[in-house]
């Protein structure tokens, strides 16, 4: 299963972990996201192809998806 990390900026919280986790899993493609606030990192499993909306809904929570930064 493919993976990629992702910088998240705007995150401070278990609750802002919560959410940006909760709007990534909301695509069939993910099969698992783990965001990290003290790091400002979304890891992301994936099927295929991850979704280009998926940094659309991570902004509608007010929280910005970065370029991936690498893939693991």
């Amino acid at each position: 299963m493919p993976r990629r990390q992702y910088r998240v900026s705007g995150m401070s919280c278990t609750g802002c972990e919560v959410l940006v986790e909760s709007a990534v899993e909301s695509f069939s493609a993910v099969t698992f996201a783990d965001a990290n606030a003290e790091h400002g990192t979304l890891e992301v499993g994936y099927e295929a192809s991850l979704p280009d909306a998926m940094g659309e809904a991570i902004d509608d929570y007010g929280f910005e998806l970065g370029d991936p930064i690498e893939v693991v």
